[in-house]
């Protein structure tokens, strides 16, 4: 049985082990209410605090506002919501988490609308692929 020292050692993240919190409380792509402050009360109950008491370096600015992009007139495209509007805020999240990556943090996106995962894994591939690509381009 590993110990919880031993199984926090991660080769793919540099001492320090830092996990940047990207809060995104948004509910464009789905009509359910409240959704949105998932995120907000995660925070409020601790989150970063027990992130920290698992030995991790909690990186956490502030939640992401989603105010100046506006779901009027993003007519859906058939079961899409809001296709345009959630597009987006996927970039805004993509951006922000591609970041984090590049510094060698954990991006931790806590949303609201499942959509959000576009953004947090474009970010994250947007980052770790470079890499790769410029070693195969080289060939």
């Amino acid at each position: 049985m590993t110990s919880h020292i031993e199984s926090s050692v991660s080769r793919f993240l540099p001492d320090p082990k830092t996990v940047a919190i990207v809060g995104c409380p948004f509910r464009g792509g789905q009509a359910k209410l409240g959704v949105d402050k998932g995120p907000i009360h995660l925070v409020q109950a601790g989150l970063p605090e027990q992130l920290a008491e698992l030995g991790w370096k909690v990186q956490f600015d502030g939640h992401h506002q989603f105010e100046q992009i506006s779901t009027e007139d993003d007519p859906p495209i058939g079961k899409l919501k809001n296709p345009r509007s959630v597009s987006r805020v996927c970039e805004a999240v993509a951006k922000v988490v591609g970041e984090h990556a590049k510094k060698g943090q954990l991006p931790l996106t806590l949303g609201g609308d499942h959509s959000l995962a576009m953004g947090t894994i474009s970010g994250t591939l947007e980052y770790a692929l470079h890499p790769v690509l410029r070693a195969v381009g080289r060939r």
